[in-house]
């Protein structure tokens, strides 16, 4: 920057071959307008200037960012004094040249400047590649160990399902034995007591007695039967029915149970979901669930029954330790209650727990839903939450071919 023209065609001559751009100024606001559309790598600044000094625009340009580090060179015609000098280099300027000036020198610092930029811009580059290569890799290694994280999660839910799954095999073989024997001995219980009643007078004092335990021995026949049904050894007739009419047709039943305080939604698939299952028994695990929902939902809300096809991967199925993969039908059967913990969630299927009030229920009803679902060869899964609803998954393999009716294995 310079005020008089002579002088910066002699700087334009001392500069020429130069490998950089020059932009001339001949005040300091041109100056300062030029930065605003150029990066620099230094600037020659005449200190004596009318209006705006060379010392002026210098603080100017050291208060600004995009040109706080530019080396400034300060051109002066006198010879200044150590005063003059250490307003300069307060200034923000790095050098002095006083004319008349060796053109050769002011040559030679200007390219060393013009070097130390290139250096500095290299060394940015540099910078900022390993900046972006750091960055890159701390990504990597992050997206590494949160995938790490979701393996380990998903092998431990894996894990836990399998060891439930185990469980309940366990607990349907000891459920399925005793209820065979306990069935037996109920077999004479109620054999005896109806062969009493029968050679028995109607004013007999002990009639009455006699019919009070027929009505015990049933009520514990129907706790047999659901514990056959939990252990699958109770036989079931299956046929070829479609899903969604079953749902459809429990709808006017399962609103009455579960009372007006609860509205029943259904949302079904939209084709036919074929399956080879046992209607009755389909309909008892719609009401068992419905019974749960509504118990869950005192003060009212919402059960909704959702159908769908999907199709199971071998992950799936490994975590529930039996089965194959494939094509299903899932009934999604969802309440808006009170939602369950996890040591909730680990046992609700296990014969006899209850989290109900005593006298309040037997604890078989999930069991018994349970065990009819594998024993149509299905899977059934449970999310819940404290306070955010439950939601049963029951999984029915579909139909690929019209297949015969067949009896449930034994």
């Amino acid at each position: 920057m310079d005020d008089r023209k002579e002088n910066l065609v002699v700087l334009r001559q001392v500069l020429h071959g130069v490998e950089a751009e020059i932009i001339e100024a001949s005040n300091g606001n041109e100056a300062l307008a030029a930065t605003l559309d150029h990066t620099f790598a230094m600037a020659i600044l005449d200190v004596m200037m009318p209006g705006m000094s060379g010392f002026e625009l210098a603080r100017h340009l050291r208060g600004d960012d995009t040109t706080r580090l530019m080396p400034i060179v300060f051109v002066t015609a006198a010879y200044p004094d150590e005063h003059h000098v250490f307003g300069g280099y307060e200034a923000g300027g790095v050098d002095y040249i006083v004319k008349p000036y060796a053109p050769e020198v002011l040559l030679a610092k200007v390219r060393i400047f013009l070097e130390m930029d290139r250096q500095r811009q290299e060394l940015q580059r540099h910078r900022d590649q390993l900046e972006t290569l750091v960055a890159e890799r701390t990504a990597k290694l992050e997206h590494e160990l949160a995938e790490r994280k979701r393996s380990e999660e998903e092998r431990r839910k894996l894990q836990e399902q399998l060891v439930q799954a185990q469980k309940m095999e366990s607990v349907g073989t000891l459920a399925g034995g005793v209820a065979h024997d306990f069935n037996n001995i109920l077999t004479s219980i109620i054999g005896y007591a109806h062969w009493t009643l029968m050679n028995m007078s109607d004013d007999n004092p002990l009639r009455q007695n006699i019919e009070r335990i027929l009505e015990a021995a049933d009520r514990a026949a129907h706790l047999t039967r659901d514990l056959l049904l939990f252990s699958r050894k109770r036989a079931c007739e299956r046929e070829a029915i479609d899903l969604n009419d079953v749902v459809d047709k429990a709808g006017t039943f399962l609103q009455r149970m579960i009372g007006e305080d609860i509205v029943l939604k259904s949302s079904l698939h939209g084709g036919p979901l074929p399956i080879l299952a046992d209607g009755h028994q389909l309909g008892q695990v719609l009401m068992n669930l419905a019974v749960n929902a509504r118990d869950a939902m005192s003060r009212g809300g919402a059960l909704t029954l959702q159908t769908n096809r999907v199709v199971l991967d071998e992950d799936f199925v490994a975590a529930q330790g039996y089965g194959k993969p494939g094509p299903f039908a899932l009934l999604a059967v969802s309440d808006s209650g009170t939602g369950m913990d996890a040591a909730t969630r680990q046992r609700i299927f296990e014969p006899f727990f209850t989290t109900k009030e005593v006298g309040k229920g037997t604890g078989l009803g999930l069991a018994t839903v349970y065990g009819i679902v594998k024993q149509h060869d299905g899977f059934i899964t449970v999310d819940s939450e404290p306070g955010d609803g439950t939601t049963f998954g029951i999984y029915l393999p579909l139909m690929t071919a019209q297949l015969p009716e067949e009896t449930c294995p034994l």
